[in-house]
C-alpha cells in the first residue's frame, strides 16, 4: 500500500466521520421543526400505503419512495402516536447517511477513471490534481450541500434524488473507466428508476441519463444495445407507479407536481391550499375547501380525501383546473 493510498483512506475517515457528526447534530437541532406540513403529508402518505388506503397513497403530487421509507419505520417500530414524528428524523438521518455512502462511490469511481486516464497517457504533460486533494474538495462540497442546500426536513425526498443521481453518475464514469457489462446497464437503469420513485421531475432527465451512457465509450452499435437493456430496466421500475398513476387520474401521467409549480411560478395561480380560483380566469379547483368565514378566515374541508390536514397533505388544488391553466 503505497503512501498516497494511505493519506487517502485517512483522509476520506476523517471526513466521513465529519460528515457523519455534522449530520447528526443537524438532525437534532431539526428535530424541533419537524411539524410542518410537509413532515406530516410523508407521514400520512406512508401510513395510507400501511393500510392499503391506495385513494391517499396513489398521488401524483407527493412521489411514493420516501413515504415507502416511513411506512417501513413505521412498521418496523409501531411508534406510538406521541413519537410518530421521532420517525422522521431517524429516516432522515438513515437517508442521509446513505447519500453519504452513494457519495463516496462517485468520488470512488471519479478516482478510478483518474487512473486509468493517467495510466494510458504517457505524456510527462499531464498535470491531474492529487487524490487528496480531490478528495478534500469533494467532501468539502458534500458536506455544505447536503448539510445547507439539502438540509431542510420540508423536502427530504430531496436527499433521496441526490443519493440516486450520485450513484447514476458513478456508474457512468465506470462505463468510462473500464466496466462496460450488461449489469452496469441494467443497474444504471434501475437506479434512474428509483430517482423518478423519489422525485417526478427526474422522469424527463432520466432520457438524458440514458442517452449518455451510450456516448460513454466502446463500439457505438454495442452501446446502443446496452442502452437499451438500461432503458427496459428503468421502464420496469417506473411502469407499475406511472399505469397506477393514469389509472387513477383517466389519462397518460407520471406526475403531476410539475404543473402545479408551472401554474404558481409562471401563471401566478394564488400559491396556499386554499385556493378558491385566483387570480380571475384560472380555473376552479376541484374539490375546494369551503370559507366559513372572512375574519377569521376559516376553511372547511370533510370529503373525498381524508387526513388529519387533507388540503395539505394531498395539494388537492384541482388537476382539471389546472389544464385550463396551462393553455
Amino acid at each position: 500500500m503505497t503512501d498516497n493510498t494511505i493519506q487517502r483512506q485517512r483522509l476520506l475517515v476523517i471526513f466521513w466521520l465529519l460528515a457523519i457528526v455534522l449530520g447528526l447534530l443537524h438532525t437534532w437541532r431539526a428535530f424541533y421543526d419537524l411539524i410542518d406540513p410537509d413532515s406530516i403529508s410523508y407521514l400520512e402518505m406512508g401510513e395510507a400505503f400501511l393500510r392499503r388506503d391506495w385513494q391517499m397513497a396513489i398521488n401524483a403530487y407527493w412521489s411514493p419512495f420516501y413515504p415507502w421509507l416511513l411506512a417501513v419505520a413505521l412498521a418496523v417500530l409501531h411508534p406510538p402516536l406521541s413519537w410518530k414524528f421521532a420517525v422522521v428524523p431517524l429516516v432522515d438521518f438513515a437517508v442521509y447517511l446513505g447519500m453519504l455512502s452513494c457519495f463516496h462511490f462517485f468520488v470512488s469511481e471519479e478516482l478510478r477513471l483518474r487512473r486509468a486516464q493517467m495510466a494510458a497517457c504517457s505524456s510527462p504533460q499531464l498535470v491531474m490534481l492529487p487524490e487528496w486533494v480531490v478528495c478534500v474538495v469533494a467532501y468539502t462540497l458534500f458536506i455544505w450541500i447536503s448539510l445547507d442546500w439539502l438540509g431542510s426536513l420540508v423536502s427530504p425526498a430531496d436527499r433521496c434524488v441526490a443519493a440516486f443521481v450520485y450513484v447514476a453518475a458513478g456508474l457512468l464514469l465506470r462505463m468510462r473507466s473500464a466496466s462496460r457489462q450488461w449489469w452496469t446497464f441494467i443497474l444504471f437503469g434501475v437506479v434512474l428508476g428509483g430517482a423518478y420513485l423519489a422525485k417526478a421531475a427526474m422522469f424527463p432527465l432520466a432520457f438524458i441519463f440514458l442517452a449518455s451512457s451510450i456516448f460513454s465509450g466502446g463500439s457505438f452499435r454495442r452501446q446502443v444495445w446496452r442502452g437499451l437493456a438500461a432503458f427496459i430496466a428503468f421502464l420496469v421500475i417506473v411502469s407499475p407507479w406511472i399505469l397506477a398513476l393514469s389509472h387513477a387520474h383517466g389519462y397518460l401521467t407520471f406526475g403531476l407536481s410539475g404543473k402545479l409549480n408551472y401554474a404558481w411560478m409562471v401563471n401566478g395561480v394564488t400559491r396556499h391550499i386554499h385556493w378558491q380560483g385566483e387570480p380571475p380566469a384560472s380555473g376552479m379547483p376541484r374539490h375546494p375547501t369551503r370559507k366559513l368565514f372572512e375574519r377569521p378566515p376559516i376553511y372547511h374541508f370533510a370529503t373525498p380525501i381524508g387526513g388529519s390536514y387533507p388540503p395539505g397533505t394531498i395539494r388537492h388544488i384541482g388537476m382539471r383546473a389546472l389544464q385550463f391553466i396551462l393553455i
